[in-house]
């Protein structure tokens, strides 16, 4: 390229040309210099993630089986390259036939204004990748991408705001593909993991109160209220905290003087004593409606709420019994009948997927995960409650994960056999 600006140099001092015709000159053979160099480079793709773009390409393009070099250009809100991130990606390929599932990592490096990364593809086919970015003061973000050797381009799965981490990472390790026939074989049905309302029920029994021992204590109370003692006000007020009555229900009891008669006598208003088990406890709370119904009156339903509940288990049955309150205006309950009681607790929005989903082995959870494209892994899962057929999802799933409803036996036992497999080869 030099030898022809000097010629055309030469040729302009010969013909007399102006100064202005050699800079026209001199500025073409530049351009047509950069358009030789850079007329075969991949243009980068772009995407963009909140208010960060990424500017992504591949080197050698396509990609090919060996070593390549992916190149990761973050630029911010300002449209200033991002220097100061992490980048780590781990990337694989699925077990397909008798072939295992195939897992390596990898760290960014700051070369420039841009992030290379070494990928070693080990065999022809779709490779994917899960990109976890940090910036700081910034949402982590972890991205799915894939790319096939042969093929030039990157593809952007999903995304989200949330860090992957390493454990959802390694489910690559267990996943397998699965051939749409081999999918209507096994009756393949999935479902997805989204936000439902979760009321849960806890059906008991329990039974109206004839408490003359909690009758009598407000009674005792009352009296030493009455004659001014000190000391047995306070013995006669501890006694009433041990049978279940809360501070504010003795306040009540302290201001209007007068015992509950319908501890012991049919009234306007019954008390049912109902069992609640340890691990029911921390789902109950003061005020709760309750619903109460008797095999005396079929169909028909009272309705209650809970004034209190004890603080003290029972040794033995590892329970207590719930205080509620039960409008009974007919005066229908009666002292000792025995009743069924209802409560409906109000989880609220949970993560949640259906129960069928859930594989229990006794010490882990277990949910097999589809991306909708004929691959699957199994995950292990952190469930909460089991509600109206659906397990709350503590960890391990994001909204919309699709999970298999149906076949999930017959693939996680693949998945696990696999695994095994890939393990002692290992070794």
């Amino acid at each position: 390229m030099r030898y022809l600006v000097m010629r055309e140099v030469a040729v302009s001092k010969r013909k007399g040309v102006s100064r202005y015709s050699l800079m026209l000159a001199m500025i073409f053979s530049f351009l047509l210099g950069v358009l030789i160099l850079t007329g075969c480079a991949e243009k980068p793709q772009v995407f963009k993630i909140e208010d960060i773009s990424l500017e992504i390409s591949t080197n050698p393009s396509p990609p090919k089986v060996s070593d390549n070099t992916l190149s990761i250009k973050l630029i911010d809100s300002m449209g200033m390259p991002v220097k100061n991130a992490m980048i780590h990606i781990n990337y694989g390929m699925p077990a397909m036939g008798g072939m295992p599932a195939m897992f390596a990592q990898t760290e960014a490096t700051l070369h420039q204004d841009a992030y290379h990364a070494e990928l070693s593809l080990s065999m022809d086919g779709t490779w994917n990748l899960n990109m976890e970015i940090h910036i700081p003061d910034k949402p982590h973000m972890a991205l799915n991408f894939s790319i096939t050797t042969g093929i030039k381009g990157i593809t952007l799965k999903s995304e989200t705001s949330k860090t992957m981490g390493t454990e959802e990472a390694q489910t690559m390790e267990n996943m397998i593909s699965v051939s749409k026939e081999e999918e209507n074989i096994i009756g393949v049905e999935t479902s997805s993991a989204i936000f439902r309302n979760l009321v849960k029920e806890i059906k008991t029994v329990g039974t109206v109160a004839y408490d003359p021992d909690l009758y009598v204590a407000q009674e005792e109370f009352i009296s030493a209220l009455e004659l001014k003692d000190a000391d047995l006000i306070s013995a006669s007020k501890k006694r009433l905290q041990v049978l279940g009555m809360s501070n504010s229900q003795i306040k009540v009891l302290e201001n209007n003087g007068k015992s509950q008669s319908n501890l012991i006598l049919p009234g306007t208003q019954a008390f049912v004593y109902a069992t609640i088990y340890e691990y029911e406890y921390g789902l109950i709370k003061d005020g709760q409606n309750v619903e109460i119904e008797s095999q005396a009156y079929k169909g028909e339903i009272f309705d209650g709420k809970i004034v209190s509940i004890p603080q003290v288990f029972d040794a033995m049955t590892r329970s207590v019994k719930v205080k509620i309150e039960v409008t009974n205006t007919l005066q229908k309950l009666k002292p000792e009948m025995f009743v069924n009681v209802t409560f409906k607790i109000n989880l609220g929005k949970k993560l949640s997927v259906p129960e069928e989903a859930v594989i229990n082995t006794g010490e882990r959870s277990i949910v097999v995960v589809s991306d909708n494209q004929g691959n699957y892994n199994s995950r292990d899962v952190k469930v909460g409650e089991k509600v109206q057929g659906y397990y709350e999802i503590i960890s391990g799933l994001r909204e919309n994960d699709k999970v298999l409803i149906s076949g999930n036996f017959l693939i996680d036992s693949e998945s696990r056999l696999r695994s095994a497999v890939k393990g002692e080869h290992n070794h």
